[in-house]
């Protein structure tokens, strides 16, 4: 008998299956809205060191400043390698 899947590894599962077509579903919704959104926060973002929890595909990454180190994390592997 198969062992029943905790919810981590329910959500990990399905994040992992969205991942190539995510920024697709959220295209209308990152061009209206959350681009100018992220825009305006990493303005506000000072010193060099950035940890980003749940990076997702990176859409964040064009607003860094260009010298800050990044580090990015998401439990979805195939998020983090979109990113």
């Amino acid at each position: 008998m198969k062992a029943p899947m905790d919810s981590t590894e329910f959500v990990r599962r399905r994040y992992d299956r969205l991942a190539p077509f995510f920024d697709v579903m959220e295209g209308m919704m990152e061009r209206m809205a959350f681009r100018h959104w992220r825009s305006l926060q990493w303005r506000r973002v000072e010193g060099g060191d950035i940890l980003e929890v749940g990076v997702g595909t990176g859409k964040s990454f064009p607003f860094y400043a260009g010298d800050a180190r990044i580090t990015a994390i998401d439990f979805s592997r195939a998020m983090l390698q979109r990113a």
